[in-house]
């Protein structure tokens, strides 16, 4: 089957159980008593309804005879006997509404035909959920690796912004010949120098001398 006869399987579907859930409540409306069967046919239709809405999901699985085939004459018989019974039920008269009727085993034998698809529908409901919950989480993800990129762009804007050459200069000329040389000798500095990284970070007080450091660093480099 392919897409467009799919999705045409996938809307007719969804009718039938359309036709189906109007034409039980009007039944519904006309009898009284055994409301718990009525009740769970009624979740049933609306499973139904809910996942045949699920045209791009469903139409890789339909066949010209599988599940949603069958699921789709049985509402139709369904629906047609409904919507017999409640004319006769009009017929009858306002005066007295009807006890639930011989009629429990149609509906009855209806819910057992319907459960044996549930799992099948059930499973198509479940993927659209996974999928829409990967959505979200792909979605959160996307909006943390933009935050990042923002944030990681206007650092580097801050460090553009700052203009440092008066302050080197400064300090260089201050700086005594052997002053901070200890650096060159640390091992930290040595590794970082054989790796290809272009950032070292020093960190320290205010007036702990990281300018100076930041001087004899900058002259072994440039």
């Amino acid at each position: 089957m392919d897409g467009l006869s799919a999705a045409a399987t996938v809307i007719q579907l969804a009718q039938v159980a359309a036709q189906a859930s109007i034409a039980l409540t009007q039944y519904i409306a006309a009898v009284k008593g055994a409301e718990s069967s009525r009740s769970k046919l009624i979740d049933q239709i609306t499973l139904i309804s809910a996942a045949a809405k699920a045209q791009a999901l469903l139409k890789e699985w339909f066949k010209n005879d599988g599940r949603s085939a069958q699921c789709e004459k049985e509402l139709k018989e369904l629906a047609s006997w409904l919507q017999g019974q409640v004319g006769n039920k009009k017929r009858v008269g306002w005066i007295r509404r009807l006890v639930w009727p011989v009629e429990e085993n149609k509906i009855k034998t209806a819910i057992r035909s319907f459960e044996g698809h549930v799992p099948y529908f059930n499973a198509i409901v479940s993927v659209d959920n996974a999928n829409l919950n990967q959505a979200v989480a792909l979605g959160l993800t996307n909006d943390r690796e933009e935050t990042v990129k923002r944030e990681f762009s206007k650092l580097l804007k801050w460090f553009d912004g700052v203009d440092c050459t008066v302050k080197h200069e400064s300090t260089r000329e201050l700086r005594q010949r052997t002053t901070g040389e200890w650096l060159l000798k640390e091992q930290l500095y040595i590794d970082w120098r054989k790796l290809s990284a272009k950032f070292l970070w020093l960190g320290g007080k205010a007036g702990a001398g990281k300018s100076v450091l930041a001087c004899v660093a900058l002259a072994t480099l440039l």
